[in-house]
């Protein structure tokens, strides 16, 4: 394949999406429930291969029409070296559905690193956290962006309908009264994008427009968490001129 143009692609599908469609599957009598959480016990294929994908997509947030458009669009692009237009804006109602799939995807991820500390709390979980992004929506301490592009119905033709492609959640908060930072701190913990490879164009507009939100309300510093595994937002982290200033250190008592 060395003399031709390669995109790899992986599909990520979650164990939870995989069990329910397993319920309309009859056409693989060895297909059961323990053999799929078996599987996903053992390995993670995906996982041991994310970094080696140019792009990849959770088929539990896309369907395969708009992952197959989003391919093309990506192939495309990357012919042309163009970035995919999106636009930032402050979130809406209408976001926190897909905020808390995104967020979902995120921490299932998160999970297979620290299982105890990282354990999905199941649907009750997604739906408390539902509650809570909208909660904070109209909290004055929260900044809340949403990057958005305009999906396709085909290569070239404009569709009205919003692809939502990252979303972060910035919290304004005072420094302890031992240290003096001189402002308050922008501390983001809720900051996804839907592909990795996005981190270089909507996790840098993203970061951008927090910042300059918070600074007209007095924000002197930035405060990001991160996963210790997390390697790809890490290396975006550490790019945008961001420090490790503490790390958690976790185990079980």
């Amino acid at each position: 394949l060395n003399e031709c143009e390669v995109t790899f692609v992986g599909i990520y599908c979650p164990v939870e999406d995989r069990l329910k469609r397993l319920k309309s599957r009859k056409d693989n009598l060895f297909l059961t429930e323990d053999f799929i959480k078996n599987q996903t016990d053992q390995y993670d294929v995906f996982e041991s291969c994310k970094e080696f994908y140019d792009i990849w997509f959770d088929s539990s947030l896309l369907n395969g029409e708009e992952i197959a458009e989003s391919i093309l669009r990506h192939n495309k692009n990357a012919q042309q070296n163009i970035v995919p237009q999106f636009l930032v804006r402050m979130s809406q109602f209408s976001d926190i559905d897909t905020m808390v799939l995104l967020s979902k995807a995120k921490r299932l991820v998160y999970e297979k690193a620290q299982p105890q500390f990282w354990r999905y709390a199941g649907e009750e979980g997604d739906n408390t956290q539902r509650q809570w992004f909208k909660q904070l929506l109209e909290d004055k301490n929260y900044l809340m962006f949403t990057a958005s592009a305009c999906a396709k119905t085909s290569v070239d033709k404009e569709s009205d309908t919003q692809e939502i492609l990252g979303f972060i959640i910035g919290k304004l908060v005072p420094a302890p009264e031992v240290y003096n930072p001189g402002g308050l701190t922008l501390m983001i913990d809720d900051f996804c994008v839907t592909s990795e490879n996005l981190w270089q164009s909507v996790g840098v507009k993203l970061i951008e427009e927090t910042k300059v939100a918070a600074q007209s309300k007095g924000a002197a510093q930035i405060l990001v968490v991160c996963g210790a595994h997390d390697h790809q937002k890490r290396k975006f982290l550490s790019e945008q001129n961001l420090s490790i200033a503490s790390e958690w250190f976790v185990g079980g008592v």
